[in-house]
């Protein structure tokens, strides 16, 4: 199989360094040496170590009375057996349970370097940290909680050797792009409509390697329409995968690919990570993928696992998610229990009748039936517009009446489907001058003015990375794309940035200056002091390339990456941190000085959020369920699980906004799928007395004729999303 073929580099690396397997100073594991294979055998002394821990005694419910935890909350934290997943409904208290469960186990059964807890977000990873030693304090200082990409990373880092990785280089997506398209140029059909754009065929590459799937099976799920170019496609990945071996580049599935293929071939790596581990403890379960799972499965038998989940959250089938994961947990875990909670503490009765409805109406059994700690509380509204411009003045309207009341902005919470859905919105917001932030878009190092600088930095890094060269040569005047290619071709096979820039020196189209920067830039002691090195290099030529695009907003951004550059040791340890977890430029401010602002948030950012009132917008036909899943019964009910994470955000009050005509057939009827019918529209046969209907198309038709509603709003624009 061709996504297979670019890890044959990595099979049949073995590790003889013993200095890496031994090189934490805790645990002091025995590396034996036998049949010239290099074996860890556990230490006598951290068995008993382990026993003192078994009979000290502890009191189960004083996590209870410390954390204030129900019943079913204390039971999965203080949990004694083998492997446990815990499942919950949106609002029960996952995140705290998760934050119970570390405590305990440092406190009561193991030390805190000893626990590894995995999440799928920086933000909730450092949360949970924070919260633990916020409770245990020193005790917790050893704690890490990381996301699935970063702690596969942070064991390339600290034995490449054994994983095969030794001087590679991390590359993002943007550079995944760059490389298909010169791929996809470079193909005599490059012309021909049905082989796949540069972003289509990373998405039909990536979706193979997460589900395990041939290359052959993603373009039929992915793209259908391009499966008679089989051929031509499998050689444009073949030369994708032929450019990262020959520049030493690991692409974002790269990274849990080669650990978990390490693992599963390799006995000896499983001893050296379960010398230095006892639980793994992984949030937002329901989100893992076979990839992930293939990470996961041989440490069932080495460490104990804590999973958390709700199954009714799973909403990344399109990443390769899988939803089964959490329903054949007994299955793929043996000697394991599952726990189950059911308290909502975030919403009222009323939010999470609609919201257990919407779930009744599924043909899956999620035997999930929330119920409400706080009690009764207002019907959710539906509020009906002609378009989705009347919606986004009506929107604005009521913010603006609950803000005369005197509450906060950032009471608010706007919630949609993708980023595009809520141009109308920002347009109006803009407009009223209501303060807001704008979440789901490009994050801050994905922006094209802070990639330009880290492109000095990556070379700076790896004097091999042609990417980082190609970008970074195109920012100065006189250098085209065949200038720099060649440029490109005469250093690349230099492993000195030294003896690059003296290559440059000579080549008549490159200038001096920039050479002397990526020079002076080497020379720093600090990553922080390297990115001002270039940021100050470059600052004329980026002010001369955004000069009309948002500049003065722009170099605003540097000031926060330049503060965040200070928590690495290194310039590649700096770089691999924010490629493989790009963060909002709201996760970067200092704790503290928050806006406050209206929250515009897409639904598969949300997880985890929550806000007092919730605008769930445009739930339209066409929206929930989306048009194009229309062909899948699964993919129908991913997008009722997208609906119900949109109105299980809602603390007090949820308004559903939707806009058009809904009085045709379409909206109402159903579509057979195999044997099953399901709904075109979620919301069309919602019952009366779990919602309150406020059409505004008939109040508001006289206020139609003066244009009120039909003109432009002014193009939305971001403090994160620069493009």
């Amino acid at each position: 199989m061709i996504m297979n073929k670019f890890f044959n580099t990595f099979k049949n690396k073995k590790n003889n360094d013993n200095n890496i397997l031994n090189s934490n100073e805790k645990p002091q594991d025995e590396i034996k040496t036998i049949n010239n294979e290099n074996v860890i055998t556990k230490n006598q002394e951290s068995e008993n170590d382990s026993e003192e821990k078994q009979i000290k005694s502890f009191d189960k419910y004083k996590i209870l009375l410390d954390e204030q935890l129900n019943k079913e909350q204390n039971d999965a934290a203080t949990w004694e057996g083998n492997h446990v997943l815990v499942l919950a409904g949106a609002g029960c208290g996952k995140t705290k349970t998760i934050i119970a469960r570390a405590q305990f186990l440092i406190e009561y059964m193991t030390s805190a370097e000893k626990v590894q807890i995995l999440t799928f977000t920086r933000k909730s990873a450092s949360e949970i940290v924070e919260r633990v030693k916020n409770k245990l304090g020193e005790k917790a200082n050893n704690l890490r909680a990381s996301t699935f990409h970063t702690w596969c990373m942070s064991l390339i880092r600290k034995a490449p050797d054994l994983f095969g990785c030794k001087g590679f280089t991390v590359i993002d997506r943007d550079d995944q792009l760059t490389i298909f398209r010169l791929a996809r140029s470079s193909s005599k059909k490059s012309k021909n409509p049905l082989i796949p754009r540069p972003g289509d065929l990373c998405d039909i590459y990536s979706y193979g390697r997460n589900v395990g799937c041939s290359l052959k099976k993603s373009i039929e799920f992915k793209s259908p329409e391009s499966i008679d170019e089989f051929d031509e496609i499998s050689k444009i990945v073949r030369n994708y995968e032929e450019k990262k071996e020959l520049r030493k580049y690991l692409d974002y599935d790269d990274i849990l690919d080669v650990v978990a293929t390490q693992f599963n071939n390799y006995p000896e790596i499983l001893n050296w990570i379960s010398s230095n581990y006892t639980d793994l403890l992984i949030d937002e379960f329901q989100d893992t993928n076979p990839l992930q799972w293939k990470l996961i499965n041989p440490l069932v038998n080495k460490l104990k696992l804590f999973c958390v989940g709700d199954d009714a959250q799973s909403i990344y089938g399109f990443r390769g998610a899988d939803f089964q994961s959490i329903h054949k947990f007994n299955e793929k875990v043996p000697d394991s229990s599952v726990l189950k909670l059911s308290l909502n503490y975030r919403s009222t009765q009323e939010i999470l009748d609609l919201s257990n409805w919407l779930l009744g109406k599924s043909h899956l059994k999620y035997n999930k039936k929330l119920i409400s700690n706080r009690g009764k509380g207002i019907l959710p509204t539906v509020e009906t517009f002609t378009n989705e411009w009347e919606e986004a003045s009506w929107i604005v309207e009521n913010l603006k009446e609950h803000r005369e009341e005197g509450e906060k902005w950032d009471e608010n919470m706007i919630l949609c489907r993708t980023g595009f859905s809520a141009r109308a919105v920002e347009g109006a917001l803009i407009e009223s001058k209501i303060p807001y932030v704008f979440i789901g878009g490009r994050k801050l190092f994905e922006t094209a003015h802070v990639k330009d600088v880290l492109s000095a930095l990556r070379i700076i890094a790896n004097p091999q990375d042609d990417l980082g060269w190609m970008r970074y040569l195109l920012l100065w005047g006189g250098v085209g794309d065949k200038t720099a290619s060649t440029a490109i071709d005469q250093i690349t096979k230099n492993d000195s940035l030294d003896q690059s820039i003296e290559i440059l020196k000579r080549h008549p189209k490159i200038s001096l200056e920039s050479l002397e920067i990526l020079k002076q830039g080497s020379l720093a002691e600090t990553t922080e002091e390297c990115f001002k090195i270039c940021v100050d290099g470059l600052y004329k030529v980026l002010e001369n390339k955004y000069k009309n695009k948002n500049w003065e907003q722009r170099i605003k951004d540097f000031d926060v990456i330049q503060r965040l550059s200070q928590t690495t040791t290194s310039i590649l340890e700096f770089l691999e941190a924010y490629i493989l977890e790009p963060i909002y430029l709201t996760e970067a401010l200092p704790k503290g000085n928050e806006d406050d602002v209206v929250t515009v948030i897409t639904i598969h950012s949300a997880k985890g959020a929550e806000c007092k009132r919730c605008y769930v917008l445009n739930v339209s036909p066409g929206g929930y369920p989306i048009t194009r899943s229309m062909n899948s019964g699964e993919s129908i009910e991913e997008e009722r699980r997208v609906l119900y994470v949109a109105m299980t955000r809602a603390k007090d009050e949820l308004i559903i906004t939707r806009s058009g005509n809904f009085s045709s057939a379409s909206s109402s009827s159903k579509i057979q799928i195999e044997d099953k019918k399901y709904e075109r529209y979620f919301l069309s046969d919602i019952k009366d007395k779990l919602f309150k209907n406020n059409d505004h198309r008939l109040l508001n038709n006289d206020n139609l004729t003066d244009g009120s509603f039909s003109r432009s709003f002014p193009k939305p624009s971001t403090k994160i999303d620069l493009e």
